[in-house]
């Protein structure tokens, strides 16, 4: 289908001058969503690696890396970007087969700033753990 030639939009524009004159929150809705699953993953005695989102090092996000052997034998790695999204905490996860960047195994983006939502992280996480 041809989506030919829409009349301009300004929502877009909007959002984009409301964010270029307001407090960036990024870093204090990322440290603290960061803390909490920082605090899980030593709970569960679980290696990973931690980069986080901080002013001097401000890339928007922070993340965790956990590496691990499938029952297959072939190593795995979990990505963990958690930013911040209109004052929300979210998470885009990937497992990729270390030495094949290609191939995801399946990726998982949400929002986490509800016990829900949490909890559906921890299951994915274990789920990875368990592979």
């Amino acid at each position: 289908m041809n989506s030919g030639n829409p009349d301009p939009a300004d929502e877009l524009s909007l959002i984009i001058n409301v964010k270029r004159n307001q407090h960036c929150h990024t870093l204090e809705v990322v440290s603290e969503a960061s803390a909490w699953l920082k605090s899980q993953l030593y709970g569960a005695n679980v290696d990973f690696v931690y980069t986080p989102c901080t002013p001097d090092n401000y890339g928007g996000f922070s993340m965790f890396t956990v590496v691990k052997f499938s029952s297959q034998g072939s190593k795995l790695a979990l990505e963990l970007k958690v930013a911040e999204i209109n004052h929300r905490p979210y998470v885009f996860a990937d497992v990729q087969q270390v030495g094949n960047v290609q191939e995801r195994l399946f990726p998982f983006f949400a929002d986490i700033s509800s016990h829900e939502s949490k909890q559906n992280l921890l299951h994915y996480v274990s789920d990875f753990l368990l592979i």
